[in-house]
């Protein structure tokens, strides 16, 4: 019996020596596969990267190798786990992780974990892993035999490489500098449309915030004009991005959450300048934005997040440990570079197109360089599903968030402002130093801010309040725009028309269109405007999860739809429910004291007469109709770009 339990293990340790062939030969075809197609690519548009072909040796290689030969070791094993050792690594350690995620899911805890979806699983299950087979090579090493000593040798060295790979990852990848470029012939202007996604204005050192957030952006400031009272026409991205390519507001292109797509019957920003004879390509690091929701119509080239990573790059991300959107500005960068070196031509004028991400949840700035935040904290909320903990403080229990969380998550914010900051600063160099920022209209905005607390929310839904519609705008064009500060009630999408002035391009506005150039000189009409914001579907993803999770609390509070009408300083709000309000926002910012319902002193009827106000505007057009999609044009959201939706919160 003995001899036979000997022969049995002697053939299943055999039997499992085939693991570092076939290991080692996996290894070779992922490493070799992934940098081909880079090195194709590089080849066809110059930007050959080292990094391009060593991370993946470097990486894949070693883990696949190292984790092989230990599997060899254990023949009990890989006996268990039939399907291999890459089967085996991950069901070891999801075994311990996903048990306890289970157990923490039910008990309603997963808000203030890590967020224990596949990849997080798989993560710890790699790293239980590693740490189990050099236990048990080490223990090995002075029992077994000695022709099997090298494998075990060999092993625990392969696998110390591969975590020092893992932590090296992203200096190999870092994103390549802007190429040396020709400036644009003498002509029509260049348009360059930079938005600061999620950035409020009152948290730019530009627009006065006591820390020093943007000193790139604060020198355009400084070298431009800025606008100091915007009203943005939408209060979260596709909407106002929507806005700023048709110059249409909310109700007459229709761009929400019950249609999130840019119809393609709207005639856009890009598709008019592409027909005047520009340029044009768009770079989005917010993968909500992508070609699938038609954003790209007009545009030569269009790159959002997610549409050009390759798998690889996004899994090794994630199996870091760093949250998702962390590199997305880094990515931009190359596929900006790229675009610089392979299309871009001195014979034309261009129109750029450029998305920033960082200051949108999650708050997860590099680590590197913190002003406000220590690594404690840093590491608690990188560690915490805080999107979820934003609406379970909004919907169902104010005290999920403390006021010391709240603080802590603004300055993590704050630390992203300084990120983009920096990447924004990284292009306008770039523009500089090749000598195409004096023949360029530089327009720096963004679609929407944020919510710290202020009327009890968080984040950028369910409100029309100053926190989410006041937002920068800053205008550069050489001694074409006079320096200096506006004050003048003006909104985001006032770009659409002065981008189209500045082109020389002839455009008749529609009833629909309430955008105005802001070349215009002011006249009677332009100071006292009728300034509009709008949101017309409320948030549904987390809104169903809250739901499902908690079935007996009342949400309907949250299922209204609201708008907002300004003019000068007094602001009306409406919800569709009925309820109403009004602010003087000039004497009273952060709108603290609704002046509504004390309408004897302040707004005898100036509250009702913005309220007429708003319904002639509402009558004065024809509101959006969707245009059915055909069939065969109809384009779904590829996989990588759900997963960049789910780490922004726009998926679960």
């Amino acid at each position: 019996m003995v001899v036979y339990s000997q022969n049995r293990s002697d053939a299943a340790a055999a039997y499992s020596m085939r693991f570092p062939l076939i290991g080692l030969g996996i290894a070779i075809l992922l490493s070799c596969v992934e940098p081909a197609l880079d090195f194709k690519r590089g080849i066809l548009d110059g930007s050959v990267l080292l990094r391009d072909f060593t991370w993946s040796f470097l990486f894949l290689g070693p883990a696949l190798v190292a984790t092989s030969s230990a599997l060899s070791l254990l023949p009990w094993l890989t006996s268990l786990f039939k399907g291999g050792p890459v089967s085996g690594i991950f069901w070891y350690g999801a075994l311990i992780i996903a048990l306890p995620a289970l157990v923490a899911e039910s008990a309603g805890l997963t808000d203030r974990w890590a967020p224990f979806r596949l990849v997080s699983i798989l993560r710890a299950s790699i790293w239980i892993g590693a740490v189990f087979f050099i236990v048990t090579a080490l223990r090995a090493m002075f029992s077994s035999a000695p022709g099997r000593r090298w494998i075990l040798t060999a092993s625990i060295l392969l696998i110390a490489l591969w975590g020092a790979c893992f932590y090296s990852y992203r200096s190999l990848r870092a994103a390549p500098d802007y190429p040396d470029v020709a400036a644009t012939a003498a002509g029509r202007p260049n348009v360059v449309l930079i938005v600061l996604d999620t950035a409020r204005a009152d948290h730019l050192s530009c627009y006065g915030y006591p820390k020093e957030t943007t000193p790139a952006i604060d020198a355009v400031a400084r070298q431009g004009r800025r606008y100091t009272n915007v009203l943005s026409p939408g209060i979260w991205t596709l909407p106002s991005h929507a806005s700023f390519f048709t110059g249409l507001p909310v109700s007459a292109h229709g761009c929400t959450w019950t249609r999130p797509y840019l119809d393609p019957a709207h005639h856009t920003l890009a598709e008019m300048l592409s027909e005047a004879g520009y340029q044009t390509a768009a770079f989005s690091a917010n993968p909500i934005l992508g070609a699938s929701r038609y954003f790209d119509q007009g545009f030569d080239h269009y790159w959002s997040k997610g549409a050009e990573t390759p798998f690889i790059d996004t899994l090794v991300e994630q199996l870091m440990g760093d949250p998702l959107c962390r590199l997305f500005e880094e990515d931009m960068r190359e596929a900006l570079s790229r675009w610089l070196r392979r299309d871009y031509s001195p014979t034309k004028p261009f129109f750029l197109f450029l998305n920033y991400i960082a200051p949108h949840a999650p708050y997860a700035p590099p680590k590197s360089g913190l002003q406000w935040t220590d690594e404690e904290t840093w590491r608690h909320w990188a560690t915490t599903d805080h999107i979820a903990l934003k609406y379970r403080y909004m919907l169902t229990d104010p005290s999920a968030l403390s006021a010391t969380d709240i603080a802590e998550l603004e300055s993590l914010y704050d630390e992203e402002l300084v990120a983009m900051d920096r990447e924004v600063g990284r292009f306008l160099d770039f523009m500089d130093q090749n000598g195409l920022t004096s023949n360029t209209l530089t327009i720096i905005t963004s679609d929407h801010g944020e919510h710290f607390g202020e009327h009890g929310l968080m984040g950028h839904v369910y409100s029309l309040n100053e926190s989410l519609a006041r937002v920068p705008l800053i205008v550069r064009y050489g001694e074409n725009v006079a320096p200096g500060t506006e004050d003048r009630l003006v909104q985001s999408h006032d770009l659409f028309p002065t981008i189209l002035e500045t082109a020389g391009i002839d455009w008749t506005p529609a009833p629909e269109h309430n955008s105005q150039s802001l070349l215009a000189p002011p006249t009677t009409n332009t100071v006292r405007r009728l300034a509009i914001s709008e949101y017309l579907a409320p948030e549904p993803i987390m809104l169903a999860h809250f739901i499902w999770t908690e079935a007996n609390h009342d949400f309907t509070p949250w299922f209204r739809t609201l708008r907002s009408a300004q003019r000068g300083a007094l602001k009306f709000i409406r919800w569709s429910d009925g309820e109403r309000a009004l602010f003087d926002v000039g004497a009273d910012p952060m709108e603290t004291t609704n002046l509504w319902p004390a309408d004897s002193i302040t707004t005898d009827s100036a509250g009702q007469g913005l309220e007429r106000d708003l319904d002639a505007w509402l009558g004065s057009f024809d509101h959006y109709r969707p245009t059915p999609l055909a069939p065969e044009i109809i384009r779904p959201t590829p996989p990588d770009v759900v997963q960049g939706m789910r780490g922004l919160g726009y998926a679960r």
